[in-house]
């Protein structure tokens, strides 16, 4: 095992371990918070927050096996085709584990409006906890691990690359800021509407059989949404966009607002 040659010692400030803290915290309570209020203004069931829960978990391992043959090192290597492979999982998987669940499960029962804004509560919430929840938590514990051990116990790896490039992993982390924070929060709230979005949008292609073609727009725009955060980060025509703290306002807020007039076009007839 090789350590990282540690040239000066790094430390998390509280600030900073707040800031971690409170990007886990975040997502890990939106989603209750979100069911609470929409039960309490809408009446409507809680049993499709829970199957689209259980179902993003589903689609979740079935991805996991598709990453495990798909993602070669070879394609590993190459960002801009591993992370468009990624997006196409994403977007194919979701929506058509979202049909799948509306279809086969809530279709008879759950056939209300409400319930496809519930049903998104679920999906997207079980992917904020499993997701953003775990990795910010996990980051800081991380944090609080080497104030607590040094960053040399922390950095060892087979080669003396891979432990210099945890080592700056690990630097970057400790310089978390406000602005990081932010854009944890932010993130955590759009993620929400993004999949309430989706989740009406799918509805729409389950109960108007002439509309099946929303089940597909929901595929383009979730693959297209994901490749596009990844853009956000290596193409400097973009760097504009990174001026908030979470870019991907400038790709959910559009597509909410597209979803919203399909569902006012449907339910004007």
């Amino acid at each position: 095992m090789y350590t990282a040659q540690i040239t000066e010692e790094i430390t998390f400030s509280g600030g900073t371990l707040f800031g971690l803290f409170l990007s886990g915290l975040v997502p890990l309570v939106l989603p209750v918070v979100l069911t609470i209020v929409w039960r309490r203004r809408s009446r409507a069931s809680l049993l499709p927050v829970l199957i689209g829960f259980l179902t993003y978990e589903a689609v979740s391992w079935i991805r996991a096996g598709f990453r495990a043959v798909l993602f070669t090192d070879e394609l590993k290597q190459t960002s801009w085709a591993f992370y468009l492979v990624s997006a196409l999982l994403s977007g194919i998987l979701e929506e058509s584990g979202r049909f799948a669940a509306m279809r086969c499960v809530m279709y008879d029962r759950y056939d209300d409006w409400r319930d496809a804004v519930s049903y998104g509560i679920g999906h997207g919430g079980c992917e904020l906890m499993l997701g953003s929840a775990s990795t910010a938590f996990g980051f800081f514990f991380r944090g609080l691990d080497c104030n607590k051990l040094g960053a040399a116990a922390l950095i060892k790896a087979d080669t003396y690359e891979q432990s210099e490039k945890l080592l700056s992993k690990l630097k970057d982390l400790s310089g978390t800021g406000w602005f990081d924070t932010a854009g944890a929060v932010f993130s955590a709230l759009l993620g929400a509407a993004f999949h309430i979005a989706m989740s009406v949008l799918v509805f729409a292609s389950v109960h108007y059989i002439a509309k099946r073609k929303y089940l597909f727009i929901s595929m383009a725009l979730h693959t297209g949404a994901n490749f596009m955060t990844y853009l956000f980060t290596v193409v400097p025509a973009f760097a504009i966009f990174c001026v908030l703290p979470s870019p991907d306002i400038f790709i959910t807020v559009p597509i909410v607002i597209y979803v919203y007039f399909v569902y006012k076009k449907l339910n004007s007839r």
